[in-house]
């Protein structure tokens, strides 16, 4: 009888233990995406990574295979456009006509409108690979594919026409997909701000231009619409949306949103590091991308600098207080780690701004223990062997002009 109740303990934990194998990853998957929401709506989060189309490094954007891949690596945003078919479902398709994105069976450029193409028709279409690893053979994705390869894993950004706003609203509410997909006004025509207001706070408004007043007018509605991030664009480099002026808007209410993927909306600056850091140092804390694994690590390079940032100023603060230096001393090192906790308090942050901040307070750490940080600051620290030197060099400058006087006084 024990031997019977001994097996069936066993076999129940051997039953919790395969629940838990099935279950936990699934967790970890919703956990991702609830996270990604979470980090979308915090204004003051760190810089977050939108993919354009998935991962098109090694897959067409927009397929089924770049999704899986983006998806699978952590990536917060994957970004496209929908249009809806002949027969009203929504394809992902950056544009409207389909030459030069889409081919048939045979490899040949098919120059359609999607309107003009029914699903069956256009799942008989492969998308043309773009580049040397880029792989073929990949299916047209439906927007419906893509909502089940983005939940639970990461947000996903969608703009379609005007004209079907309406459209892609009512699917997102069907398809129970109202946490994780962001309405994207890009591309989505004129009165998005008003057109989204009300509906979700996972919206990103747009303006484009170089017009002070109208930029912070159309921030000003979309901030008013509660929307959590408004995405900024223009070619010039030194326009009014990377001025301070514009930027402050955004503190403590919503992220900035820029796409480094198109040359003529980041003010023509690069789509790698230099650029990224360039763009999160003007304020900007959603930077849309084409090489979304070096921004994931270059996020991810951050991240630890804080780390490494929040040691040494957790390490100044300890020097300051051990009572090892007269208070007076400590000054130096007590701004260098005022300037560090600022740069920890103040959200998303460049590379660049951390790594120097955190080598000034350990610089001034170092000084401080070494007694030479006085001296830094231009004061002469007076010690008895100083001053003994000093008069010494006096008193022989002094000799030396005595001599040298009653020298030139002597006939020749």
């Amino acid at each position: 009888m024990r031997i019977r109740q001994a097996t069936r303990a066993l076999c129940a934990l051997a039953a919790l233990t395969a629940l838990a194998w099935v279950f936990v990853p699934a967790a970890s998957a919703a956990d991702a995406g609830l996270q990604a929401r979470e980090l979308f709506l915090d204004p003051d989060g760190r810089l977050m990574c939108a993919a354009r189309g998935g991962d098109t490094l090694n897959y067409p954007a927009n397929s089924q295979q770049a999704f899986e891949s983006s998806a699978g690596t952590g990536v917060d945003i994957i970004t496209t456009t929908a249009r809806l078919t002949k027969d009203g479902e929504f394809v992902l398709a950056e544009n409207e006509n389909t030459l030069g994105a889409w081919v048939d069976g045979k490899g040949a450029d098919v120059d359609k409108k999607v309107s003009e193409l029914t699903l069956d028709e256009i799942k008989t279409l492969r998308l043309k690979p773009a580049g040397s690893k880029a792989l073929s053979g990949c299916p047209v994705l439906t927007l419906k594919e893509a909502l089940a390869i983005c939940k639970g894993s990461c947000l996903l950004m969608v703009s379609v026409p005007e004209e079907q706003r309406g459209k892609l609203a009512g699917l997102i509410e069907s398809s129970n997909a109202e946490d994780f997909v962001v309405l994207r006004g890009r591309g989505s025509g004129s009165g998005f701000s008003a057109w989204a207001q009300g509906k979700t706070r996972l919206a990103a408004g747009y303006y484009g231009g170089n017009i002070v007043f109208m930029a912070t007018r159309e921030i000003g509605r979309c901030l008013d619409g509660k929307m959590a991030a408004v995405e900024l664009s223009s070619a010039n480099p030194y326009s009014v949306i990377f001025s301070r002026y514009v930027m402050k808007r955004f503190e403590g209410r919503a992220r900035a949103m820029i796409s480094a993927a198109d040359p003529a909306s980041c003010g023509k600056r690069e789509d790698n590091a230099l650029g990224w850091d360039n763009l999160a140092a003007k304020g900007y804390s959603v930077i849309e991308t084409d090489y979304a694994p070096e921004l994931m690590q270059y996020i991810q390079d951050i991240e630890a600098a804080r780390g490494e940032l929040e040691r040494r100023v957790k390490n100044a603060d300890a020097l300051c207080s051990s009572g090892a230096y007269e208070s007076a001393g400590t000054g130096e090192l007590r701004a260098a780690a005022a300037r560090g906790q600022a740069v920890l308090d103040g959200g998303s942050t460049p590379l660049s701004r951390v790594r120097e901040t955190a080598y000034e307070v350990n610089e001034a750490a170092v000084r401080l223990q070494n007694g030479t940080q006085a001296q830094e600051k231009g004061v002469f620290d007076a010690t008895p062997g100083r001053i003994a030197a000093a008069a010494l060099c006096t008193a022989a400058i002094a000799a030396a002009q005595v001599y040298t006087y009653k020298k030139s006084r002597k006939k020749p």
